[in-house]
């Protein structure tokens, strides 16, 4: 199970006070005509790639998270169906960032902009996408470091096992905590969240002044995926969280 940690690039387009500022990324790119094509996509570098549509389809096949009027502020890879385009192109992956669309920056768009983006049909459809670096454990931190970052989690929910994750809202601040981790549970087993960890939204809902029932509602119809987009808790924040 993968989890994309946030980098210097993605601190601008994520900040972790969630302000949303436009960043030119064009200057990252390799000079690039309307036709480039990457071969693979290569982490930590924004690159662009041709996704070509199947026939009488309408969209990519692929679900995607976020926006400029949703916590995350960016929009994310969430879901890639088997038999759509994306997956037979076989390049983008959940969790890749999609940064451009034929030309039409996302950075700041909606999510509903986004979608319209994304559905505009074309044979061909160009995107600008980034992949964030798996190396390093984004819970090592210096004194220098930022007090919270925005992250996200891919959970699986199984039948034979519940999340485990409990919940808390805290007097004096908006939205939901992490109180605990059930043993042996999923959350608990996959490691990444951690008590005190702010939820911000759960499978595009956002949840940055929700209840604890909106958050158990939406994890119980939801399917066998279920996405956390959170807010790190390191121990000096969680100090002045709880004293």
């Amino acid at each position: 199970m993968a989890v994309t940690h946030t980098s210097t690039f993605l601190h601008n387009l994520i900040p972790s006070s969630l302000d949303r500022t436009k960043v030119d990324f064009k200057n990252q790119l390799p000079e690039i005509d309307e036709t480039y094509d990457s071969p693979t996509i290569i982490e930590g570098t924004p690159v662009s790639i041709v996704v070509r549509r199947l026939p009488h389809s309408t969209d990519l096949g692929f679900t995607f998270v976020g926006g400029i009027d949703t916590p995350l502020s960016c929009i994310l890879v969430q879901e890639i169906y088997l038999d759509g385009a994306v997956a037979i192109d076989g390049r983008l992956r959940p969790g890749d960032q999609i940064l451009e669309v034929n030309g039409n920056l996302l950075t700041a768009s909606t999510h509903l902009e986004a979608r319209h983006q994304l559905s505009a049909w074309s044979p061909t459809v160009q995107l600008t996408v980034f992949r964030e670096s798996m190396r390093g454990d984004m819970r090592q931190h210096t004194i220098s470091d930022l007090q919270e970052e925005v992250f996200y989690v891919k959970l699986c929910k199984r039948q034979s096992k519940v999340l485990g994750i409990k919940l808390v809202g805290k007097k004096h601040l908006p939205g939901l905590y992490v109180l605990d981790l059930v043993p042996g549970c999923e959350a608990q087993l996959d490691g990444r969240l951690q008590k005190d960890d702010q939820i911000l939204e759960i499978n595009g809902i956002d949840l940055s002044d929700g209840t604890q029932e909106q958050a158990a509602h939406i994890i119980n119809v939801s399917f066998s995926l279920i996405w956390f987009v959170m807010v790190l808790c390191i121990h000096e924040l969680c100090l002045s969280l709880t004293t």
